[in-house]
């Protein structure tokens, strides 16, 4: 498998990185809705990161994630929302 497109500086681009996770979990044989639904979060976090002049998906820490986590809930995310999109994201992480 080629690797995803990278950076100058050598960095997974989010998007490449996260379609070859996608074919990491279609062949383990996750659901359309499981797919869907990690696919929701880890791109609502890899904004997020954007936006904030944070690192990509392959350089963020656990403290950009807290930073996402916050932003959710002080934008009114319910607790099982937050919840949801976390679990996602550590699946990804893992």
């Amino acid at each position: 498998m080629d690797a995803p497109l990278r950076d100058r500086s050598g960095v997974p681009d989010d998007a490449a990185l996260l379609n070859e996770w996608f074919l990491v979990l279609r062949g383990d044989g996750k659901s359309p809705d499981t797919l869907e639904g990690y696919g929701r979060s880890l791109k609502q976090l890899s904004s997020f990161l954007a936006a904030g002049g944070f690192p990509p998906l392959a350089l963020a820490t656990a403290e950009h994630l807290r930073e996402w986590l916050n932003a959710m809930r002080d934008k009114g995310n319910k607790p099982a929302t937050v919840n949801t999109r976390y679990r996602a994201v550590h699946r990804f992480y893992e």
